[in-house]
C-alpha cells in the first residue's frame, strides 16, 4: 500500500480552471464573503494552494457554505494530510454541490474523492462504498480498482482481490509528473506496483507457482528488486527441501 500511496502524492492536483465563474453563475453569492471567494479560487488556480486555504477559511467563517467552496476545503485538507478536517468539508460538499453545481466535473466525481479519502485515512469500509458507487459510472479507472482490490486483499477476500488487481493491470493509469529516484530510475512505475501486488498476494497464499510468474514479470522490469527476489529464493529453497523430503520418503518406504 506504501508504494501506491506515493502514487497517489505524485498525481497532479484536480484542476480548478474556471471554477469561479461557475460561483458567479450558481453559488452561494454574498458581499461578505465575495471577494475572498475570489481570491481563494484564483490563488488555488496557480497553484499556491496556501494562500487558497487562507482566503477560503475566512470565507468559511464568514458563513460561506457554497459546494465549490467546501470542496476545495476539503482537497486542500486531504493534499497537507488532514484526513479528518477533510472528510468533514468533502462530506458537506457532497451534500451541496448536486443541487448548485449539478453538471460540474466534481460533482459526478464526488465519490471518487470520498473513496479517495476514506482509503487514505484506513477507513476502508467507507471506502470500499464509496469506491463501488463511483465504479458504477467509472469501470475502467486504475485508481478506484486499486484501492478496491487493496481493501479486498485487508478483508482476506483473495479471489476478489486478484481479479480486481488483474483488472487494473488491464487499465491506463494516470501519469503523474516525472520524479526520479536517487538511483535515477523513474518512481514510481503503476505497472510494477500492480505486479509487486500480485506476487505478494500469490506468496501469501502459498499460490508459489503464480507467485513466482509475477516476481519473472516484476524482475523483468527491475532485475533489482529485493522484495521479488527474496520470494523467488524463498520458494526455490521451499522446492528443495520439498523434492529432498520426498526422495528420503521414497528411500525410507
Amino acid at each position: 500500500m506504501a508504494a501506491f500511496l506515493a502514487f497517489l502524492a505524485l498525481l497532479a492536483p484536480p484542476s480548478f480552471a474556471d471554477d469561479y465563474a461557475l460561483y458567479q453563475k450558481s453559488g452561494q453569492r454574498s458581499e461578505k464573503w465575495d471577494g475572498m471567494v475570489k481570491a481563494a479560487f484564483q490563488a488555488m488556480d496557480s497553484g499556491d494552494l496556501q494562500t487558497g486555504f487562507v482566503f477560503m477559511q475566512k470565507a468559511y467563517n464568514s458563513g460561506c457554505r457554497d459546494g465549490l467552496l467546501l470542496f476545495k476545503l476539503g482537497i486542500y485538507y486531504e493534499s497537507v494530510k488532514k484526513y479528518k478536517d477533510a472528510a468533514t468539508y468533502l462530506e458537506q460538499a457532497a451534500q451541496k454541490l448536486p443541487g448548485q453545481y449539478p453538471d460540474y466535473e466534481h460533482t459526478k466525481r464526488i465519490h471518487e474523492h470520498l473513496g479517495r479519502l476514506y482509503y487514505q485515512a484506513d477507513q476502508f469500509d467507507k471506502a470500499i462504498a464509496e469506491i463501488d458507487q463511483a465504479l458504477k459510472t467509472d469501470p475502467n479507472n486504475f485508481m478506484l480498482l486499486f484501492m478496491s482490490a487493496q481493501i479486498y486483499r485487508s478483508q482476506k477476500n483473495y479471489q476478489q482481490a486478484i481479479a480486481t488487481f488483474e483488472k487494473a493491470l488491464q487499465q491506463i493509469p494516470p501519469t503523474p509528473p516525472l520524479q526520479r529516484g536517487a538511483r535515477g530510475d523513474l518512481q514510481p512505475d503503476p505497472k510494477k506496483i500492480i505486479l509487486t501486488e500480485l506476487m505478494g498476494l500469490y506468496y501469501e497464499m502459498k499460490d508459489f507457482p503464480n507467485c513466482l510468474k509475477y516476481a519473472d514479470q516484476v524482475l523483468a522490469i527491475a532485475p533489482n528488486d529485493q522484495r521479488a527476489l527474496s520470494y523467488k529464493r524463498n520458494i526455490q529453497m521451499f522446492q528443495y527441501k520439498q523434492r529432498e523430503r520426498e526422495a528420503i520418503k521414497k528411500i525410507i518406504e
